[in-house]
């Protein structure tokens, strides 16, 4: 028993002395012994170790006015590389990272494969980048892949758009790989991306908005996905009883009304335009269009909703909307903030709905809310801090 929990002790130890040379590179021994509280002697051993491994790296020295001039300790991010992926029914988009994220590179495919096809191709994908990737001590130490999905486990649950439920998609690629594989949520990953490389707060809420709507809760530091997995389904909350028919079996969820392809499929219908893009409505809202301004004041009023239902239930330090929408029309936020603080005054398409939201004398401030910072690599940092952590055993959420 002795020796066990000596044996915590020494892994705890080294977890909090590669923390602590992650987040204050470059570090003396000396002054990781000060910050952790540790003995100069367990630091020493522990980053001996850690050298061994090659995990971190000595690194010069630093001036001092006395004394002999310590050596720096810095992480050895360039020993290993990451794949994530962000897997949709359309394309699959892929990017490799060294262990902190960084010296990122993008791959982009067409996804015409039907689900039940999808694995020889995808392993193709993977071998030919992994093959690219320039050597290193450790290789490739892990594969993520973001689905537009519920998740638990690593096996996906329920995949309204692309259905992926027959498929172990992890079991297939840790079987060719022989690596660690990751599935998750993408509202999920891209909360995670968003915590770990800008927005380091306790609680957050992530709006992830594309072909359908996800929610991805930061509770404490931590990742909240529920006792099932469903945990931030979001766009499975009814706004309009007896409303549209969603995938999911309900009538009336949220993103029927406010995902990306439900505004669209509103401003097709207003403008008579056949298969609009996102960018053929940010172009036309930006040149005035009565049709694209009415199709994104739909956008705002369901918007201001949502973000009252979430305030009112999790209270957090801020909210993060991640939908093309908010990154490319910069006054969309300010008009969902005016929504939330004097809905009253709005009419428009959703006016109805807008008078459900009522200012009142104890409603509290809305917290912060702003457009995602990472956008499209959300997800797949979200993924990379995943495969990171899970390679180097660290807690940290912010690298």
């Amino acid at each position: 028993m002795k020796a066990g929990k000596q044996e915590m002790i020494r892994d705890l130890n080294t977890r909090l002395v590669l923390e602590a040379i992650i987040q204050h590179d470059p570090i003396s021994r000396a002054e990781l012994s000060n910050l952790l509280g540790l003995t100069k002697a367990t630091v020493s051993a522990i980053v001996k170790q850690l050298l061994d491994h090659q995990l971190i790296r000595e690194t010069g020295s630093r001036d001092t006015s006395k004394g002999r001039k310590p050596i720096m300790l810095t992480f050895a991010k360039e020993n290993g590389h990451v794949i994530s992926i962000d897997l949709t029914g359309k394309q699959i988009i892929l990017m490799t990272c060294n262990l902190r994220g960084e010296n990122c590179r993008l791959y982009q495919y067409a996804n015409h494969y039907s689900p039940q096809a999808l694995l020889t191709p995808l392993k193709k994908i993977i071998h030919t980048i992994m093959d690219e990737l320039p050597p290193t001590v450790h290789g490739v130490v892990g594969i993520t892949v973001g689905v537009h999905a519920a998740v638990r486990d690593n096996k996906i649950l329920f995949c309204p758009y692309y259905d992926l439920t027959d498929i172990n998609l992890s079991e297939e690629l840790e079987k060719e790989f022989h690596i660690p594989i990751f599935i998750e949520n993408e509202a999920n990953f891209s909360a995670l991306g968003e915590k770990t490389f800008c927005h380091d707060y306790s609680n957050m809420v992530n709006l992830s908005i594309h072909t359908g709507i996800g929610l991805g809760l930061i509770l404490n530091h931590r990742l909240y996905t529920g006792r099932n997995g469903f945990a931030g389904e979001f766009g499975h909350t009814i706004v309009q009883p007896n409303g549209r028919l969603c995938p999911c079996g309900n009538h009336g969820c949220i993103e029927q009304y406010a995902s990306e392809s439900a505004i669209l499929k509103e401003y097709a219908s207003l403008s008579s335009h056949l298969s609009p893009s996102v960018d053929d409505l940010i172009t036309a809202y930006q040149h005035h269009s009565v049709f694209a301004i009415q199709a994104i004041q739909t956008f705002v009023t369901y918007m201001a909703i949502a973000i009252n239902n979430i305030t009112t239930i999790f209270d957090p330090d801020i909210i993060i909307i991640n939908s093309s929408f908010t990154s490319y029309l910069p006054d969309i936020i300010p008009m969902i903030q005016e929504n939330l603080t004097n809905a009253s005054k709005h009419t428009g398409p959703g006016h109805n709905i807008a008078k459900l939201i009522q200012p009142s004398s104890h409603q509290h401030k809305c917290c912060p809310i702003v457009p995602s910072t990472l956008q499209d690599t959300a997800i797949l940092l979200g993924g990379a801090s995943v495969c990171i952590r899970n390679f180097l055993g660290i807690h940290i959420l912010h690298l």
